[in-house]
C-alpha cells in the first residue's frame, strides 16, 4: 500500500510542476532581467585598474572610453596618437556571466570577450598583451555585484526602466493593477514616493510657519516684481527641450516630473522667504532653476530626492549667500555642483543618470544652443564670459589628447554660453568678466581631466567651476581694476555688439572651418537609440557620409524637410 502512495506521488509530482515553477525563469531569462543600475560609471572604471583607464601602454595605446548600455559594458581602446576621434583598434566587451559562451574569459559578474579590431595577418603583440592585462584586471577587480536582477518585470520591459521599483511601491502597483509585469510604468510614477514625502516635509513646515506667525500676531506680505523680460531664460529654456524631446523620447516622460517639481520649487521658495522676512516676493524666480537644473542631469527613480535637493539647495543659496546685495551664486549651477560632488564622493548612494550624450543627440542641438543664445547677448554684456571660457577649452583639449572636455559639445557648450552666464553672478568690468570665462575654462579643463584620471566620470567637471569662479568675482573685477583704461575700455559694455560680432564669427569660423561636428556624431548611441531621421544600413553602424545633416553645421533646413518627408512616408529610421 505504501508503495502504492509513493508511486502516485511521484506520478502527480512530475506530471504537474509546483506553483511557482512556471514563474521560475530560465538561464537566458534571468540574463535578460539583468540589468546595470544607475552610479556603476566609477565601478566600471575601477574594473581596468591595471592597465589604466586613460593612461597610454608604452605610449602606444590607451583605453580611451567606455560605454554603459543596457547589460553590456563597454571598453575601446584606441591609439594614443589619434585620440580622441581615432578609430578603435580593439574592444572588451562585458557581459552578465550567464550569456558566456565556449572561450569567453569569465570573472563573478562578467562574460569578458576581448578582441582586436584591426584586420591584419598577425595580431599586434602590443595589442594582445594590453586585451590581456584588461581581462586580467577585470577578473580582480569585479566583486561579483555590478548587475542587478529585475524580478519583478517583465524581460521585454526590462530596457524601458531605469533603476528597480522600491518594493512598496512595485507591491502597490501590482495590486492596483493586476498586471504589472507586462505593463511599462512611465519613469515619472516611480519617484512619487518621494514627492509625497517633499510634500508631507513642505506642510509641516508650513504648520510650523503658520504657528509662528499666529504667535507673533503679524500678517505675511506680498510683493511681485513679475516681469515678461524675466521670461526669456525660460522660453530659451523651453524651445531646448522641445527640440531634444524630438530625438530623446525620454524628454517627454520627464515632463511630469518635470512639473511636479516647478510645484515643489516654488511651494519651498514661499516657505522659506517666509521663514526669513515675514514677506514673499513673486517672481518667475524658481522655473529657470527647476529647467536649467533639468538639461544638466537627471537621476533614477530609487534617487528622485536628489533632484528635490538640487532644486532646494539651488534656491537657498539665491535667499541665503549673498555679497553687496547680490546673490554670489548660480542657483541651478551650486545645486548640481554640490549634489554632484556628493555623487562622485558616494556612487553607490547617490545615482545619477548621464544625459549629456543624449543631449548631443539632435543635429543641430549646438546651432541651436549658439542662435538662442544670441538674443540675451544682444540685450546684456555677458558674451565675455563665453568667449573667455570657449577658447581656452577647445585649445586646452587640443595641447594634449587626455585633456578633457572639448568646448564643442554641446553639454559643454551649453554650460559656457548659457549657464555661466547668469548677470546676477558674474564681475561687473567687461575685462573682469572676460578672465572670468577664462578661468572658468582652464578649471574645466583642469577637474574634467583630474577627474578621468582617477577613473571617475568627468560628467560633473563642466558644472563644478561654476561655483567656483562666481565665489572669485571681487578678484576678477580688481584684476580688471588693475588693467590700464586703454586696454580695459575695449571690454566696456559699450562695446557689446562687437564683442558679439566677435564670438558669432569664432563659433561659425570653428563649425565651418575645423569641421568639429563629425567628431561629435556618436554613431554606436545613435544605433541602439535608434535616432530619428539617423540613417544606416542594415548590420553596420550609421556614419557621416549617410548622414550629413548630423554632421555638417546648420541643417536646419534639411532637418525640417526631413521631417516633412518623415510625417508624409514613412520614419526614415532604419531599425
Amino acid at each position: 500500500m505504501q508503495a502504492l502512495m509513493l508511486l502516485v506521488w511521484l506520478s502527480a509530482a512530475t506530471a504537474t510542476p509546483p506553483p511557482d515553477a512556471a514563474a521560475t525563469p530560465t538561464i537566458s531569462e534571468r540574463a535578460l532581467r539583468m540589468a546595470i543600475p544607475p552610479g556603476r560609471e566609477s565601478v566600471a572604471r575601477r574594473l581596468v585598474a591595471d592597465p589604466g583607464f586613460m593612461k597610454p601602454v608604452d605610449d602606444t595605446y590607451v583605453i580611451s572610453s567606455i560605454e554603459l548600455t543596457g547589460r553590456e559594458v563597454r571598453f575601446a581602446v584606441r591609439r594614443a596618437a589619434e585620440l580622441p576621434d581615432g578609430a578603435p583598434v580593439a574592444e572588451i566587451l562585458l557581459l552578465p556571466v550567464l550569456l558566456a559562451e565556449p572561450g569567453d574569459a569569465r570573472s563573478p559578474s562578467f562574460a569578458i570577450r576581448a578582441r582586436s579590431l584591426v584586420d591584419a595577418p598577425q595580431p599586434d603583440p602590443q595589442i594582445t598583451a594590453l586585451l590581456a592585462r584588461a581581462v586580467a584586471s577585470v577578473q580582480a577587480q569585479d566583486p561579483g555585484d555590478f548587475y542587478i536582477e529585475r524580478r519583478e518585470l517583465a524581460a521585454e520591459d526590462l530596457k524601458l526602466l531605469p533603476a528597480r521599483l522600491p518594493d512598496t511601491s512595485a507591491t502597490t502597483l501590482a495590486r492596483l493593477q493586476g498586471h504589472f509585469a507586462i505593463w511599462p510604468i512611465p519613469p515619472w510614477v516611480r519617484p512619487l514616493e518621494h514627492l509625497a514625502l517633499a510634500a508631507l516635509a513642505l506642510a509641516a513646515w508650513a504648520l510650523a510657519l503658520l504657528a509662528r506667525l499666529l504667535w507673533r500676531r503679524r500678517r505675511p506680505g506680498l510683493d511681485s516684481v513679475i516681469k515678461l523680460t524675466h521670461l526669456l531664460p525660460v522660453a530659451i529654456q523651453i524651445l531646448l527641450f522641445a527640440y531634444w524631446a524630438l530625438y530623446f523620447r525620454d524628454v517627454l516622460d520627464m515632463l511630469p516630473l518635470i512639473l511636479l517639481q516647478l510645484v515643489f520649487a516654488y511651494a519651498f521658495d514661499v516657505l522659506l522667504a517666509l521663514t526669513l522676512r515675514d514677506r514673499y516676493t513673486a517672481s518667475f524666480g524658481p522655473i529657470p532653476v527647476v529647467l536649467s537644473a533639468n538639461l544638466f542631469v537627471w537621476f533614477p527613480p530609487a534617487a528622485s530626492w536628489l533632484g528635490l535637493l538640487v532644486i532646494a539647495i539651488g534656491l537657498a543659496s539665491k535667499a541665503l549667500i549673498h555679497r553687496g546685495g547680490r546673490h554670489i551664486f548660480n542657483p541651478s549651477a551650486f545645486g548640481v555642483a554640490v549634489v554632484g560632488l556628493a555623487c562622485i564622493l558616494f556612487p553607490d548612494h547617490a545615482p545619477y543618470v548621464d544625459i549629456a550624450h543624449q543631449l548631443n543627440m539632435p543635429p543641430n542641438m549646438l546651432e541651436l544652443i549658439f542662435l538662442l543664445a544670441l538674443i540675451p547677448q544682444a540685450r546684456l554684456p555677458i558674451v565675455l564670459v563665453s568667449l573667455g571660457a570657449l577658447p581656452v577649452i577647445e585649445y586646452g583639449s587640443e595641447i594634449a589628447p587626455f585633456i578633457r572636455p572639448a568646448g564643442f559639445w554641446a553639454p559643454v557648450f551649453l554650460a559656457v554660453v548659457l549657464l555661466a552666464t547668469d548677470p546676477a553672478t558674474i564681475p561687473k568690468t567687461g575685462l573682469g568678466r572676460l578672465l572670468f570665462g577664462a578661468t572658468l575654462g582652464v578649471l574645466m579643463l583642469v577637474i574634467s581631466t583630474w577627474l578621468q584620471g582617477q577613473d571617475i566620470s568627468d560628467f560633473y567637471g563642466k558644472v563644478l567651476p561654476i561655483p567656483l569662479v562666481n565665489a572669485m568675482n571681487p578678484w576678477f573685477d580688481r584684476a580688471a581694476a588693475a588693467i590700464t583704461p586703454q586696454i580695459s575700455g575695449l571690454f566696456a559694455p559699450r562695446h557689446n555688439r562687437a564683442h558679439v560680432a566677435v564670438w558669432a564669427l569664432f563659433v561659425v569660423a570653428h563649425l565651418y572651418i575645423d569641421d568639429v561636428k563629425p567628431s561629435a556624431f556618436e554613431a554606436r548611441r545613435h544605433a541602439e537609440e535608434r535616432t530619428p531621421l539617423v540613417m544606416r544600413q542594415p548590420a553596420r553602424s550609421p556614419n557621416c557620409e549617410e548622414n550629413p545633416m548630423f554632421c555638417e553645421p546648420f541643417t536646419f533646413v534639411r532637418e525640417a524637410q526631413a521631417w516633412a518627408a518623415a510625417a508624409g512616408t514613412s520614419p526614415r529610421t532604419t531599425p
